[in-house]
């Protein structure tokens, strides 16, 4: 029986439970599952034939330790999943720079580096931007992410100076068509689209996540999106196992535009499909014989 190490951290020691049900479907496929926190320290990784990343979203808060976390695995030949590579290059939002550069529509970004100052007041006026939306390149969940008008933009700029010089800064101007039509999670599993929901900010937000009050439904997204998505996901370099695309619908054209690319740790949503933790079950236990 293969032995599967399940990471995740101590809010949930068990296993978020979106992804609980998989240790009894992957110990029906031949896989010992293991819930274990990402930086216990008593944990013998090399025990382990591979490493399911999963709910390590404490990861940004502790953005050092968790890198030097990879460094171990590598250092122990402990495959993971998704590979560290590609976990390293996703857990900054500059990824979204080398997507561009493949040619992926995504929000346009003003990218800050640390210790740099600018003039937000500036910068909104050249690029004619009445509200962007200002975060960190290591961030997740929402955290230090601000909508800023033009209208506050005084205040706006003392955010900014607030969090700058420690950290990367994205500045985009913000997508009105989420408060109405919503962002896509477009879900891929084993390399294949599986499912997809639609979520949308509380009344009065403008974060769709859930710990802000946002609601997430699931339902099937227009065609052109799915092909969209599927093109975006043949981008992502590196062997993968899972990611979510997250992303707007261009309301005039019925484009994507990839909002972000999670293939760290992301919420799969897996509770929003028929028979999609049967899905991933069996991607995991392929992923594990052809590579071990």
């Amino acid at each position: 029986m293969f032995r599967l190490a399940m990471a995740t951290h101590r809010d949930w020691p068990a296993l978020c439970p979106d992804d609980a049900p998989l240790v009894p479907l992957l110990r029906d496929r031949g896989i010992e599952a293991t819930p274990i926190c990402w930086d216990d320290p008593d944990t013998e990784w090399q025990k382990y034939d591979a490493v399911l990343i999963r709910s390590v979203w404490d990861y940004y808060l502790r953005f050092d330790e968790f890198m030097a976390w990879f460094d171990l695995l590598d250092r122990l030949r402990v495959p993971c999943w998704n590979p560290s590579p590609l976990c390293r290059w996703n857990a900054r939002k500059t990824y979204l720079r080398d997507m561009a550069a493949k040619g992926v529509r995504i929000v346009p970004t003003h990218w800050v580096s640390s210790q740099e100052r600018i003039d937000l007041r500036r910068l909104m006026e050249e690029r004619r931007w009445t509200e962007v939306v200002i975060k960190p390149v290591v961030s997740a969940a929402g955290d230090r992410t601000h909508r800023i008008p033009l209208t506050e933009v005084t205040n706006g700029q003392r955010i900014l100076d607030q969090i700058s010089p420690h950290n990367e800064i994205m500045i985009q101007p913000f997508v009105k068509d989420v408060l109405d039509a919503g962002e896509w999670s477009l879900i891929y599993l084993g390399g294949r689209y599986s499912h997809a929901v639609l979520k949308r900010p509380a009344q009065g937000e403008f974060r769709v996540q859930e710990e802000h009050g946002g609601e997430t439904h699931a339902t099937t997204p227009p065609i052109m999106l799915i092909r969209s998505a599927d093109e975006i996901a043949h981008q992502i370099p590196f062997d993968w196992l899972y990611a979510r695309i997250d992303g707007f619908e261009d309301q005039q054209t019925g484009e994507f535009i990839l909002a972000e690319l999670e293939a760290l740790e992301p919420l799969l949503f897996l509770s929003y499909a028929d028979h999609s933790h049967e899905r991933f079950a069996d991607a995991i236990a392929l992923k594990l014989l052809q590579h071990l």
